[in-house]
């Protein structure tokens, strides 16, 4: 269907008729809009005697020579209804037999605001009656910047706002456009001329999942000053759909057994041809086994409603169902919750939505999402580089590939040369061997399960978590295959083929420019990238310069960004006569440009292996988002605008309401430890991030944003930082918080010579000079720790510390540790081993402390249903929107229940109401857990706490949800549930959390300790750490036991202000230094229960990166040959140091 729109400015002019005419023998259109016709009554007579017999019409008449509005269809090809008219649209109803109904809505929108309010709350209403609607005409109003040229500088007015506002809270989508970009010219010359888009066609998604290949045409300016906008419903030839392995399939047991037999087959080739066949063979057995028993699960899912649907009319007629009408009933739901969690899956991977948890249920908005995607990706007309619009698939695919041909052609009379590059330092010997090492299967499993599972498949059409999923049976030949390729350095063609998808870099894109090509790789590709990338990780450092501050492990990018907006800064207020200008460089992505043999050139002048340069030669690298927050200030009310469109989301009605803010947003937004959502405050993170600036000033003053800053600004005292007029804006905002970072950090001891004795922290958080003591330490001033170390730096000056301190303090300072391996000193948060700052670490040290509230997390702890936790957690509050909360916000409602009279309370509603009576007689759950709202809570944290009595809660709770739901359904007049079915609509709810909530549990790993090999000379070293009174104190062990058992040393020490992770790594030094040191161990196997310092020993950093002078000392240690073993152990096999 065809559907013309146009501001025609006036029908009785004579230039309209003939052209809209001959837009009519173009298009065809089967049904017009024509707005601001200026006509009504006989003038509006005169009109419709002129059109062709075919056309029926319908007319709002003019306000003298503005507005009205004609309507015009053929006869027999749809039904038009007019279901409600206005001077400002005209809602029809068109149907077709055979085809639900929809609604058209045709808007002339007053040039008042005040009127458009009017109109886009009719809109609104219409909306809500849940017809696919699309809105199509002149809205009179713009959206952004980007839709006007010329004339008044853009200002960002109320109207423009509630325009956005209206069709968010409504979920409008713009269909796009093909033409020109604007549809209405003020035809003035010169500067006055003014350019807007002013006509458009919105779509309620359930109208775009009706007609999903629609597009919007602007047709050329003729006879008005607006645009006439085409609308085709029509779809568009069908294209062949590559394989793709559906998740859905994950969920049928017999999936195994197809895949599994596919990998048995026998086949030829090596490795790497022997798993291309095998997925091959899978991809053929699991498309038939589709066909044959999974079959269309929506059409599934339509006659199981259908059947369920029968049940229940039968028993409104005849009472109570038969027990053979239960149990088939009991079926039919089970079948029901099962297809429903397929439709689910189906459509979220289909949406490619990373951030919504799978299980919530979100089928529609999973459906929406992916029908949207689709709809802003088609492209149905460009702008080549002449300028000329291009339209039509073979034309666009012809344009964009001529487009990107000439990018990536590598241009002839570009420079070839030889010559060797020269480079300041490259790699060595040892890190050239660790790059070509042997593949070993835990490093192809890691490289696997590092890649993300739901991202769009390659030509191959298995995504990683096939894979994942089925590891247990494809591991072998997958194994196989990768090492495979690293021996023989040659990747089959079919691991190398891509998909190459356009993603627009805006919304208007409308030229090949505007599209970023992306590539879509095979999964095994991914994988041997992934493992090369992590080989290559650890050398980057070395060899990229500082200035480069992104995808290297350390550096920031949002450090360069503020090094920019600095010098922004600087440029906008130096006096006119430096003469400062600045060249913005739009610099296309270099690997879009680079030519192979000048990377292949610098790869070799860098002392790469030949073996590792064949294979790098092809790699592909992604694109990284960055956040806005994490470098930018953004103004405050600008967040308050984002958080009022959080709270909206969180409370609104459907269709875009207000709704009823149950809960107050400052309790939303705290942890659920304290009864909130743990969402976070926008303003609160703001001040978060501003202050990670500060921290990371501190503790990375090496980076190149830290010095430029300290050289521009200064850094010795902290007092009066960011103060003074020639401060920027962005460094006065962090100088705020430098003085509390500064009180957060404290040194950890290399060599002492960057940490001053009294003034800087590094005995604890609190520096010296700061310490209540009873011993005068003016001595100490000026010194360094250095100073305080006896001659050679092994060990503490114990004369000169007792003189200087004292004896007690003097004991404290000696319990630091003195690596043996000096190097430099490092700067680290709070009582922690990083040198990086953890947001939630920081937002307890910068946001005030709170009263503390109920703890909730219990509801959220054990694993229940998304949707049925959120519903707990505002009965938690005594917050649901019955009958009497509503009255009490002043909605106008009487506060009794429409059932049985009474005031309609939570504990009415969910307890005490003869429905609700009746389902928990039928859910049969325990009369302790359905008294009255707070009984019910404590009951309910009681039994998802305990084992033996979590499925009974599981049940409890999904029954007092369906008692809700079965409520709302007979107050809003939906449908009548009995409580019969809300009872077994519950246990059926129940029995697919159970096994989700068992599996979820927490295991407990058993074991106990056992001694090394005897034939092996090897040195046991196990040690352990604990901190007391939130890490005020604590204390570190270690024992040392021979091949036979036999203790051989022990020991250990009392610990201050320290955390756990650095309270075990201080007794795995202990153990390791007395081990190496005092018993001259050549071979030590080291054991610890920390998961966490194991991986930081095995590493050589900390999680963030941290040179831990500690970690580096036991690096050291485990050098020169000697045989050292790090293993993690569960902590019944580490009783001894515990």
């Amino acid at each position: 269907m065809m559907i013309l729109a146009w501001n025609c400015r006036g029908v009785a002019k004579p230039s309209f008729m003939s052209s809209f005419k001959r837009l009519v023998q173009l298009h065809c259109p089967e049904i017009c809009f024509l707005c601001e016709t200026r006509l009504s009554g006989e003038g509006l007579s005169r009109v419709r005697r002129r059109l062709d017999r075919e056309w029926a019409t319908y007319a709002v008449d003019s306000r003298g020579l503005s507005g009205g509005m004609l309507v015009l269809w053929r006869r027999g090809v749809a039904t038009m209804d007019i279901f409600h008219n206005c001077s400002q649209q005209v809602v029809m109803v068109v149907s077709k037999p055979g085809a639900p109904p929809w609604v058209l809505c045709g808007v002339y929108a007053s040039t008042d605001h005040r009127a458009r309010r009017v109109l886009w709350q009719e809109i609104t209403n219409l909306i809500t009656q849940g017809i696919p609607t699309v809105v199509v005409g002149d809205f009179n109003c713009i959206q952004g910047e980007n839709e006007k040229r010329g004339g008044a500088a853009y200002t960002d007015r109320l109207d423009r706002r509630e325009f956005r506002d209206f069709v968010l809270r409504n979920g409008l989508v713009d269909l796009g456009f093909s033409g020109s970009k604007f549809t209405w010219c003020n035809n003035q010359s010169g500067s006055a001329r003014v350019w807007e888009r002013l006509d458009r066609a919105f779509a309620s998604p359930d109208w775009i999942l009706r007609f999903p290949t629609c597009q919007v045409s602007h047709l050329p300016r003729i006879a008005s000053d607006h645009c006439p906008l085409l609308l085709s419903t029509s779809s568009v030839r069908a294209h062949h759909s590559p394989f793709r392995f559906e998740k859905v399939w994950l969920s049928y047991p017999q999936s195994w057994d197809v895949v599994r037999d596919a990998w048995r087959t026998p086949v030829r080739g090596d490795a790497m041809q022997a798993v291309s066949r095998r997925l091959e063979l899978t991809k053929r057995r699991l498309r038939r086994w589709n066909r044959e028993v999974v079959g269309n699960i929506f059409r599934r899912l339509e006659g199981v409603e259908s059947s369920i649907a029968e049940l229940q009319r039968k028993e409104d007629l005849g009472g109570a169902l038969m027990e053979d009408d239960m149990s088939d009933l009991r079926g039919l739901l089970a079948t029901h919750h099962s297809l429903l969690r397929q439709h689910e899956i189906f459509w979220r991977q289909k949406s490619r939505v990373q951030w919504v948890r799978e299980g919530d249920r979100n089928t529609r908005f999973f459906h929406r999402s992916t029908i949207i995607r689709r709809q802003r990706s088609l492209i149905h007309s460009l702008r080549d580089e002449t300028g000329h619009r291009v339209e039509g698939e073979q034309t666009v695919r012809q344009t964009l590939f001529d487009f990107f041909r000439a990018r990536w052609t590598e241009d002839d009379e570009a420079s070839h040369s030889d010559r060797p590059l020269r480079v300041d330092r490259g790699i060595g010997d040892d890190e050239r061997a660790s790059l070509i090492r042997p593949v070993l299967a835990q490093e192809v499993q890691e490289a696997v399960w590092a890649l993300a599972t739901d991202k769009a498949p390659g030509p191959d059409g298995f995504p990683p978590f096939f894979f994942r999923k089925y590891w247990g049976i494809i591991h072998r030949g997958v194994v196989e295959a990768i090492q495979c390729f690293f021996v023989q350095a040659a990747m089959p063609e079919d691991w190398k083929a891509t998909f190459i998808t356009l993603i627009p870099k805006r919304q208007d894109a409308v030229e090949p420019s505007h599209f970023r090509p992306i590539s879509l790789c095979t999964t095994l590709y991914k994988v041997v990238a992934k493992i090369m990338v992590g080989r290559m990780k650890p050398l980057l450092p070395g060899i990229i310069s500082y200035e480069q501050g992104a995808f290297v492990a350390g550096r920031n990018i949002s450090h360069n960004i503020l090094l920019a907006q600095e010098m922004m800064w600087d440029l906008q207020r130096a006096p006119k006569r430096r003469s400062l200008m600045a060249i913005k460089l739009d610099m296309e992505r270099a690997y879009d440009r680079i030519k192979w043999s000048f990377l292949e050139r610098a790869l070799v002048a860098y002392g790469f292996h030949r073996r590792w340069i064949g294979w790098i030669m092809g790699s592909v690298l992604g694109s990284i988002p960055l956040y806005l927050m994490a470098h930018t200030v953004i103004p405050k009310m600008t967040l308050l605008r984002i958080e009022r469109l959080l709270r909206s989301f969180l409370w609104g009605s459907h269709g875009g309401g207000h709704g009823v803010h149950l809960v107050a947003w400052e309790q939303v937004c705290r942890p659920t430890s304290e009864g909130g959502l743990g969402v976070q405050s926008l303003m609160g993170r703001r001040e978060v991030l501003i202050a990670r600036h500060a921290v990371r000033f501190l503790l990375e003053p090496h980076s190149l944003w830290s010095q430029v800053m300290a050289a521009r600004y200064g850094c010795g005292g902290l007092e009066g930082v960011g103060r003074g007029r020639r401060v920027s804006f962005m460094w006065r905002e962090i100088g705020r918080y430098l003085l509390t970072a500064s009180a957060n950090t404290r040194w950890l001891m290399g060599d002492g010579r960057s940490i001053d004795v009294t003034s800087e922290p590094w005995v604890d958080t609190l520096p010296l000079g700061r310490w209540p003591t009873m011993v005068s330490i003016e001595a100490a001033e000026g010194l360094r720790v250095c100073d305080l170390l006896a001659a050679g730096g092994a060990e503490w000056d114990d004369a000169r510390l007792r003189q200087l301190f004292g004896v007690h303090l003097a004991a404290r300072i000696r319990s630091i540790p003195l690596p043996g391996c000096a190097g430099s000193d490092v700067r680290v948060w709070g009582t922690s081993s990083r040198a990086r700052v953890r947001l939630g670490d920081l937002t307890r040290v910068i946001q005030p402390e709170q009263d503390r509230g109920p703890d909730g997390d219990w509801i959220w702890r054990y694993g229940l249903h998304p949707r049925v936790a959120l519903f707990l957690w505002k009965v938690f509050w005594d917050r649901l929107p019955t009958r009497a909360a509503l009255s009490r916000c002043g909605w106008g409602i009487p506060a009794e229940c429409g059932t049985c009279g009474a005031v309609e309370s939570v504990d009415h509603v969910l307890f005490h109401c003869i429905w609700a009576r009746l389902t928990w007689q039928w859910a049969e759950v325990p009369q302790e857990a359905r008294s009255e709202r707070l009984q019910f809570l404590h009951t309910m944290r009681q039994w998802l706490a305990s084992t033996r009595t979590s499925q009974e809660a599981i049940r409890a709770t999904c029954t007092v949800y369906q008692i809700w739901l079965a409520r709302n359904a007979r107050t809003l007049g939906d449908r009548r549930v009995s409580p019969r079915f809300a009872a077994e609509h519950a246990r059926v709810q129940a029995s697919e959390i159970m096994p989700t909530h068992s599996s979820d549990r927490p295991l407990t790993a058993q074991g106990t300790w056992g001694p090394p090999s005897a034939s092996a000379a090897h040195q046991m070293v196990n040690f352990d750490g604990s901190v007391l009174d939130g890490g005020t104190r604590g204390g570190a062990g270690f024992i040392i036991r021979d091949p036979h058992s036999r203790v051989v040393a022990a020991g250990g020490c009392q610990l201050f202000d320290i955390s756990v992770p650095e309270a075990e790594l201080r007794a795995a030094w202990a153990g390791v230094r007395h081990a190496r040191m005092v018993l001259q161990a050549s071979s030590i196997i080291l054991e610890g229960d920390s998961a966490t310092v194991i991986r930081w020993i095995q590493r050589g950093e900390t999680a963030d990166g941290t040179d831990h002078p500690l970690i580096r000392d036991i690096r050291m240690m485990m050098g020169d040959g000697r045989a050292f073993l790090v293993k993690h152990v569960f902590r019944e096999a580490n009783g001894a140091a515990d």
